[in-house]
């Protein structure tokens, strides 16, 4: 009696799934899901930024615009600008640049971040305790690599952090690594 109920229940549990099968879709709705993935150029694009204003004993003030296509729902590949003046004690800089980004969400509000970005910066040599003279411009450049959780707070707007790690670690740069930042992302 037992194994007739368990070979009942065995044979039954193939109804089931078979019922949770659903149709094969009709040509119009291949049509409207291929209409939707149809988007304008102006729906694809996505602006990315960071604005850094630190004013008292030091003075940190820089923009971080860029702006990318989207390639598909979770791949963004883009480019964008830098612009960063610092100044504390005897120590003034600007750094400034161009950058190529890439940004892929993996889960909802989690991004992993790829930017190579070439830099200008002043590079000073020390010629007494607190006392720096300038030297000379050099470019730098820095690949960064990380990941970031940017919580979506609009219809297409997000804000959030990010940590990336250089992987060039030229000496001349400017940044630490691992470097932090907090930034806004609108259409990814």
């Amino acid at each position: 009696m037992k194994n007739v109920l368990l070979i009942t229940i065995f044979c039954t549990s193939f109804l089931f799934l078979e019922a949770q099968i659903t149709p094969r879709e009709t040509q119009t709705q291949r049509e409207k899901s291929d209409n939707r993935n149809t988007k304008k150029l102006g729906d694809r694009l996505v602006y990315t930024g960071n604005v850094s204003l630190v004013f008292g004993n030091q003075t940190f003030v820089g923009a971080d615009p860029g702006i990318g296509y989207k390639v598909n729902d979770w791949l963004v590949t883009g480019f964008g600008a830098h612009y960063y003046y610092i100044s504390f004690n005897n120590y003034n800089n600007r750094i400034y640049g161009g950058q190529l980004f890439t940004q892929a969400r993996v889960y909802d509000g989690v991004v992993l971040l790829s930017t190579f970005q070439m830099s200008n910066t002043l590079i000073y040599r020390q010629v007494a305790q607190n006392d720096f003279r300038e030297g000379r411009d050099v470019w730098v450049p820095q690949w960064f690599v990380g990941a970031g959780y940017f919580p979506q707070v609009g219809d297409r707007l997000r804000f959030g952090g990010s940590i990336m790690f250089d992987l060039i670690q030229d000496p001349n740069s400017p940044w630490p690594n691992p470097n932090y930042s907090a930034g806004v992302i609108y259409g990814f």
